[in-house]
């Protein structure tokens, strides 16, 4: 993909109500946001209250206010998930997950088209995340959709990597493609005009420095603001991560819930806690909600196909599915020190993807749901006898396990 540096011009015509319109495949902002608030800044035109960045309805001020009847899921950073069921859970994720999958009527500018137009959306919102300083935070958003209206279909698809660049600016790579439910392969960017109702498109907030992949024809939107992964800036003054919104208007219905980290919201399927309840029926025993939650994000419907993907995460999410689900649910708290200590994983593994603690992490999971004593042996050798051992948990970890199955 060519790398094309764009500059601003201030230019009336490229100016609305602070968004930009990208049409090549790198984009760079360098907005300062709204006023500081406490460590953080607000959103442009959000106001600080008592050290607190307060949205006009409900939302977070330092990153998303969404309209009123809207209802939304962000991943803060280091992986914390808000779900549409305002649930609230803290999970590692390296690899890609399923976010929202949502099927709903498009949505013109004079609002929701009826059902018997047989106008309707399903799109479906993916988000990754990488490694940095032993910590996990969200690099990239892909959002799918494939629209309908009549006999014509019109598919629509986009994957953007965002970060701060050495210069210190916000940078975006966006890539897109119009194949079958968005399949590869991608290249330039695109937009998508749906006749009568409106364009799919990318567009930029150039003050708040966040990538919004407008779906609004259909009732949702995607955006995401990166992260410095060098360290060399500060990414807590504006709040980094990614968020669904979906408008309740357009009639939507929430998919493969299941299979998706963000629990839909009240009334359009079980919250996550109901569904974490009814794993502990099937399996008879209590399971902790981060535990649910790395289940979700190993075993849900998301092929590891984005840039930079660590080769073993296909084989590590292979290895959860085909796990029986009480084995993994033993064996997931066992393992996840290798990825959740910050120590243990900036010791062990160098790189941005994170591919030799996964694949460290792949072995110990597979090694306690296949029930194989020498594998299980040599994972505990490994971390025990390597400098980073000291950074390991002993107890609660499959270093006191004995590797002796029945």
């Amino acid at each position: 993909m060519q790398k094309i540096t764009i500059r601003f011009a201030l230019c009336w015509s490229l100016l609305l109500y602070g968004i930009i319109q990208v049409t090549e495949a790198n984009f760079f902002t360098h907005g300062k946001s709204g006023v500081q608030c406490g460590e953080n800044k607000c959103l442009s035109q959000v106001p600080c209250k008592n050290q607190k960045c307060v949205c006009p309805y409900r939302g977070f001020g330092t990153f998303l206010c969404p309209p009123h009847a809207t209802d939304f899921c962000v991943i803060f950073n280091d992986p914390v998930i808000h779900g549409f069921d305002i649930s609230r859970v803290e999970v590692p994720i390296n690899n890609k997950v399923l976010m929202a999958h949502v099927e709903s009527h498009a949505c013109g500018a004079t609002g929701p088209q009826p059902a018997i137009h047989e106008v309707g959306c399903d799109t479906r919102i993916f988000a990754w995340g990488e490694k940095r300083r032993g910590k996990l935070f969200i690099r990239g958003l892909e959002v799918k959709l494939l629209a309908y209206k009549g006999f014509d279909v019109y598919n629509h698809a986009v994957r953007i990597r965002a970060h701060i660049n050495a210069d210190g600016k916000y940078e975006f790579i966006e890539e897109g493609n119009r194949n079958f439910f968005g399949n590869l392969p991608y290249g330039p960017p695109v937009k998508t005009n749906i006749p009568g109702l409106g364009e799919v498109k990318t567009v930029y907030n150039q003050e708040d420095n966040i990538a919004v992949v407008d779906i609004s024809v259909c009732g949702v939107t995607a955006g995401i603001r990166g992260v410095d992964f060098s360290g060399k800036y500060d990414f807590r003054s504006q709040v980094p991560g990614v968020y669904v919104t979906v408008d309740r208007s357009c009639f939507p219905r929430f998919l493969s819930v299941e299979k998706s980290v963000c629990a839909p919201p009240a009334g359009q399927g079980l919250s996550l806690i109901e569904q974490k309840s009814e794993l502990e029926y099937r399996l008879g025993q209590t399971v902790p909600l981060q535990i649910f939650m790395m289940i979700k994000v190993l075993t849900g419907d998301a092929f590891q196909d984005f840039p930079n993907a660590a080769p073993i995460l296909e084989t590590l999410t292979e290895t959860a599915q085909e796990c029986d689900e009480k084995q993994l649910v033993e064996a997931l708290p066992l393992c996840l020190f290798i990825i959740h200590r910050p120590l243990f994983l900036n010791c062990w593994d160098y790189s941005r993807n994170g591919n030799k603690a996964l694949s460290l992490l792949d072995k110990c999971i597979f090694s306690l749901c296949d029930t194989n004593a020498p594998t299980c042996d040599e994972v505990k050798t490994q971390v025990a006898l390597s400098k980073c051992g000291r950074y390991a948990p002993v107890k609660d970890s499959i270093l006191q396990h004995s590797c002796y199955f029945d």
